[in-house]
């Protein structure tokens, strides 16, 4: 509206990987590839997405399961990559229907969910 006129028009975009990436399937181990290395470019780099699929995360509904610590203790990744994956795979999760029970340690230390 620098003119007084009409408002002029904004793009939102999403914040990387939390969206599918186009025709990316999010249960197969392709379009999990593909959406893992549009999240940040170091997870291209270190074949983050194939180590996973190789311990069985193989698409965006299990890895919405992963935590911080198991990202940085299991897969090497820092701690600031880990929450950006999580924050990527809940949001892609949530719009597929998916929602993460949140862990909790109960006071004996077993895991508990709610």
């Amino acid at each position: 509206m620098a003119d007084g006129g009409e408002a002029d028009a904004v793009a939102i975009v999403a914040a990387p990987g939390h969206v599918m990436p186009p025709n990316a399937d999010p249960y197969t181990e392709q379009g999990f590839t593909a959406w893992v290395n549009t999240i940040h470019p170091k997870f291209v780099e270190s074949g983050l997405a194939d180590k996973l699929i190789e311990d069985g995360f193989d698409n965006v509904r299990v890895a919405a399961k992963l935590d911080v610590e198991a990202l940085r203790s299991d897969f090497d990744v820092p701690r600031g990559l880990a929450l950006q994956f999580i924050d990527a795979a809940q949001a892609v999760a949530e719009v597929l229907g998916y929602t993460r029970a949140e862990s909790l340690h109960s006071v004996d230390g077993s895991l508990a969910f709610r």
